[in-house]
C-alpha cells in the first residue's frame, strides 16, 4: 500500500479572510495559512493592526498546538512590497520585486513579516520569461490586454526556509477568462 503524501490533522476556520490547517505534504509537517487581506480602498490602519493582530495570535496559537510544525502563509494580502531597492541584509524581500511602490498594505505586509521573522518567498526567485509579472491586473489594464499587473498574492514561510523552495512564481491565469482578476 502507497503512503499517504498528504493528511490534514486540524483545520480551523478563523474569519472570512483567514483559515489554516495543520499536517503533513509530503513528509514535511506543516501548519498552512490561507489568506485574504483587506482591499487598499477598505483597509484603514485600524482594520489593517486587527488583521495582523489576529494572525500573529492564531500564528502562536497554531505554534503552540503544533510544535515543529513549518509554517506557511499563502494568500492575496492586497499588498505591494516592491519599490526600495534590495540589499543583501534584507531576509523578508529578494531581489526581485516587480511593483514599483510600496502601498500601505505592503507596508503592514513587510512589518508583521520583520517582527515574525517570515520572509516573501515569492521575491526570491526571477519570473520566468514570458510569462508575466503579477498576480493581479485592473479591470481597465485587462480590457487594454496589458500584461503587466501587480504582485498582490504572496507565499510567506519563516526565514531561512527559502533553501528548502526550488522555485516560486506565478503561471498564466488558470481560471477562464473574466472568471478572476488573479
Amino acid at each position: 500500500k502507497k503512503p499517504k503524501e498528504h493528511t490534514v490533522t486540524h483545520c480551523q476556520y478563523v474569519s472570512a479572510r483567514m483559515m489554516w490547517i495543520a499536517g503533513e505534504l509530503k513528509g514535511e509537517k506543516m501548519i498552512i495559512f490561507s489568506i485574504y487581506g483587506h482591499t487598499q480602498p477598505k483597509s484603514t490602519e485600524v482594520i489593517r493592526s486587527a488583521f495582523y493582530d489576529q494572525l500573529t495570535g492564531e500564528i502562536a496559537s497554531a505554534k503552540q498546538q503544533y510544535p515543529g510544525h513549518t509554517l506557511a502563509l499563502l494568500g492575496d494580502f492586497n499588498a505591494r512590497v516592491g519599490a526600495s531597492p534590495h540589499n543583501e541584509r534584507d531576509q523578508v524581500r529578494g531581489p526581485y520585486l516587480l511593483d514599483k511602490h510600496v502601498n500601505k498594505n505592503g507596508d503592514s505586509l513587510l512589518a508583521f513579516c520583520g517582527e515574525q521573522e517570515l520572509s516573501i518567498t515569492n521575491t526570491w526567485f526571477k519570473p520566468l520569461p514570458g510569462i508575466g509579472s503579477g498576480t493581479w491586473r485592473s479591470p481597465r489594464a485587462r480590457r487594454s490586454g496589458t500584461a503587466h499587473g501587480a504582485t498582490l498574492d504572496h507565499i510567506i514561510m519563516p526565514q531561512g526556509c527559502s533553501v528548502r523552495i526550488a522555485d516560486c512564481g506565478i503561471l498564466p491565469q488558470v481560471a477562464p477568462e473574466g472568471d478572476t482578476d488573479h
